[in-house]
């Protein structure tokens, strides 16, 4: 008896990961201010909008 011969075909499905550029952000910043006392270190949330994209 002869038998075919089995092919095993297997199929890649390739999908591209696509980040979507966020345009707002929160962010963490640190430096000086002038207050009551003068020039004093800070520490500030900050909430930022990006107006241009690379």
């Amino acid at each position: 008896m002869v038998y075919p011969r089995t092919i095993y075909q297997t199929e890649y499905i390739y999908r591209d990961i696509v980040q979507k550029n966020k345009r707002w952000g929160l962010g963490l910043s640190a430096g000086y201010g002038i207050g009551r006392n003068g020039l004093s270190p800070i520490l500030a949330v900050t909430v930022n909008y990006n107006l241009f994209q690379f």
